[in-house]
C-alpha cells in the first residue's frame, strides 16, 4: 500500500509455452515486466491502470470497477 485507498504491484516473471512438460526448456523463457497502481475503498478495488511489457510488446490496461 502506498496509501489507505491507493495500492502498488510490481512484476517480474519468466515463462514459456510447451505442449509437455518434458518440452519445456530453461532458454524457451521469455521474461516480462509489468507495473499496476489500484485505487480501492474499504473494502474493494474501485479502479486499476497499468502497463506490462516484454522485448517487442507493450500492453497499456486499465479497469473502472463501479462503486464510485
Amino acid at each position: 500500500p502506498l496509501s489507505k485507498h491507493l495500492e502498488a504491484v510490481a512484476l517480474v516473471e519468466a515463462g514459456a509455452v510447451a505442449r509437455e512438460l518434458s518440452d519445456l526448456q530453461l532458454g524457451d523463457l521469455r521474461e516480462s515486466y509489468g507495473f499496476t497502481l489500484r485505487v480501492r475503498s474499504d473494502t474493494k478495488i474501485m479502479a486499476t491502470a497499468g502497463v506490462n511489457w516484454r522485448p517487442g510488446a507493450v500492453r497499456v490496461h486499465y479497469d473502472l470497477l463501479g462503486g464510485w
